[in-house]
C-alpha cells in the first residue's frame, strides 16, 4: 500500500507511527545492548548513565546516541521512503538523482561562508533574556543547557585516536544521516506537496528542527542552518550535499572543542571561531551575503530542481527513468 496517496498531514502521522515503533524497538535493544557491553542494566535503574565521570559511562552514552538516531531518525526515514514508492525508497530520498558537479562545490563552500553567521547568532541568541516574569523559567534553560554541554564535553573529552573516531560516528556522521533523512528528506517534501510556496516548506522544516532540539540559547542558528540545509536539498536534488555540510558543521565543532580542552585556544578560532563576538557583525553580514549568492547561482545551474514549478513529488515512472540514468 503506497501512502503517497494520502494527504500530507496523514503522511506525517504515519511518519510520526513509524518514528515512535522502530524507536521503542531499537530503544529496547540499545538497552540491552548497553547491558551486554558494559554491564549497566537501564530497565532495573534509569540512572545508571547519569554519573558521565565513571568509568564507560560516557561510552555506553554514545552506544545508546547511535542507536536513538538509528530508530528515531534512519530507520524510520527509510521505512517511510519505503512504503512512499514501494522498493524506490533510495530514489524517493534522492540520494542517486544526478547533479552537477559545480552543486557540491558552490553548495558546500557557501555552507562554510554562512558559518560567521551562523555563529554571529549563536552569540546574540546566547544574550537573550526572558521577561522579568520568566526569571525561574530562564534559570531552568540555562542548568539544561549547562548540563546538555557538560555531557556533550565529557563525550569529545575521552582520549586516543579510537575515540576521536567512535565521536564523531555518534556526534557527526549518524546524526547528519539521520536527521537529513527525516527532515529534509521526508518533512521537507511532505509539506512542498501542500504549500505552492517553494521556501516554505524549507523555512517551516527548518523551525522544526530547531524546535525539536529542544535548546532556547540554540535556536536562532540551529534555525538558520536548517534553512540552510534544506535549501541545499532543494537546489541540489540530492539529500547527499545536505548531509554532508551537516557533517562538516558537527565535525568542525567536535575538532574545535577538542582544541579548547587541549588549551590551544587559537586552534579552536581558527577551526569554529569566526562570528562569535559582538564585533564581528560586518564579518558575519559578508558571509551570509556570499552564502546567499552561491545558494542563487546553485539554483540557477539547477533549474529543473523537483520538476516544473518546484513540485517535489514525481511518480513512480519518472522515479524509474531517473534510476536508470
Amino acid at each position: 500500500l503506497l501512502i503517497a496517496q494520502f494527504r500530507p498531514f496523514s503522511q506525517f502521522l504515519i511518519l510520526l507511527m513509524i518514528i515512535l515503533l522502530t524507536g521503542s524497538l531499537v530503544s529496547y535493544a540499545s538497552i540491552e545492548l548497553v547491558k551486554l557491553l558494559y554491564g549497566f542494566d537501564l530497565s532495573v535503574d534509569v540512572t545508571a548513565l547519569s554519573n558521565i565521570d565513571e568509568p564507560f559511562v560516557a561510552e555506553a552514552n554514545r552506544v545508546l546516541l547511535v542507536c536513538q538516531h538509528l530508530g528515531f531518525f534512519i530507520f524510520p526515514a527509510l521505512v517511510f521512503a519505503h512504503f512512499m514508492c514501494t522498493q524506490k525508497f533510495g530514489s524517493y530520498l534522492f540520494w542517486k538523482a544526478p547533479k552537477p558537479s559545480k552543486t557540491w562545490l558552490w553548495g558546500i563552500v557557501a555552507f562554510l561562508l554562512l558559518l560567521p553567521f551562523v555563529n554571529f547568532l549563536a552569540f546574540v541568541n546566547e544574550g537573550l533574556q526572558l521577561p522579568s516574569a520568566f526569571q525561574e523559567a530562564q534559570k531552568l534553560l540555562e542548568d539544561a543547557e549547562a548540563q546538555a554541554q557538560n555531557f556533550v564535553l565529557k563525550l569529545i573529552a575521552l582520549p586516543g585516536f579510537g575515540q576521536t573516531i567512535f565521536t564523531l560516528i555518534a556526534l557527526a556522521v549518524i546524526p547528519a544521516i539521520g536527521e537529513e533523512f527525516i527532515f529534509r528528506g521526508c518533512i521537507q517534501r511532505m509539506l512542498s506537496k501542500k504549500l505552492s510556496n517553494m521556501h516554505a516548506p524549507v523555512w517551516i522544516t527548518a523551525l522544526l528542527f530547531s524546535l525539536l532540539h529542544f535548546q532556547f540559547f540554540g535556536f536562532l542558528p540551529r534555525l538558520f542552518l536548517g534553512a540552510a540545509l534544506g535549501y541545499l536539498f532543494l537546489y541540489s536534488k540530492n539529500i547527499w550535499l545536505p548531509i554532508l555540510a551537516h557533517f562538516i558543521n558537527n565535525a568542525l565543532a567536535v575538532f574545535s572543542t577538542q582544541a579548547l580542552l587541549n588549551s590551544d585556544e587559537k586552534l579552536a578560532i581558527d577551526t569554529l571561531g569566526y562570528g562569535l563576538g559582538a564585533n564581528d557583525i560586518i564579518i558575519a553580514l559578508s558571509s551570509a551575503a556570499l552564502a546567499i549568492y552561491l545558494v542563487y547561482k546553485m539554483s540557477r545551474i539547477n533549474t529543473t530542481a523537483f520538476l516544473p514549478q518546484y513540485k517535489w513529488e514525481i511518480s513512480l515512472s519518472e522515479i524509474s527513468e531517473t534510476e536508470e540514468k
